[in-house]
């Protein structure tokens, strides 16, 4: 199985282009696919960065219920917004954030966009999301809710 971090889309892109079949190219590249990658990084993520789950739930301020079905695979991956939170509370890096993005089928952050850039900006200063919260509230931008 392919290391998850090292795939990117310009190479699986190059991988379709070149491929004589679309069967064989999905067949190939399935586990990038699976529902279960989200869940999967999530979970690295966590361990990695020593987050208590009792923290992430905290964090996100989604219920513990909700959370620890995501954590067990019961649920598909949350909202985009749900998504970003969950990044912050894990301490994510933007390139973390962005493929917890992709692996729950979300489009990534862009600098183009006024509250993605708020976004990106609160990832890269490592604020809670709670302070996310009031930097969107004070710029007039959506909340995560």
């Amino acid at each position: 199985m392919k290391n998850r971090e090292e795939i990117r889309t310009t190479f699986l892109l190059q991988e379709l282009k070149e491929s004589k079949s679309i069967y064989s190219y999905l067949q190939n590249n399935y586990e990038i696919f699976s529902e279960q990658i989200f869940t999967e990084y999530l979970k690295q993520l966590i361990d990695r960065n020593n987050i208590p789950k009792t923290e992430l739930v905290l964090q996100t301020g989604l219920s513990k219920s909700y959370v620890y079905a995501i954590l067990s695979g019961e649920r598909r991956p949350p909202s985009r917004n749900r998504v970003i939170l969950m990044a912050l509370a894990v301490k994510a890096t933007l390139e973390e954030a962005q493929n917890l993005l992709v692996y729950s089928e979300y489009n990534p952050l862009s600098p183009k966009v006024q509250r993605d850039a708020a976004i990106i900006f609160a990832i890269e200063q490592q604020l809670s999301s709670f302070q996310l919260t009031e930097l969107l509230f004070d710029l007039n931008l959506e909340p995560l809710e």
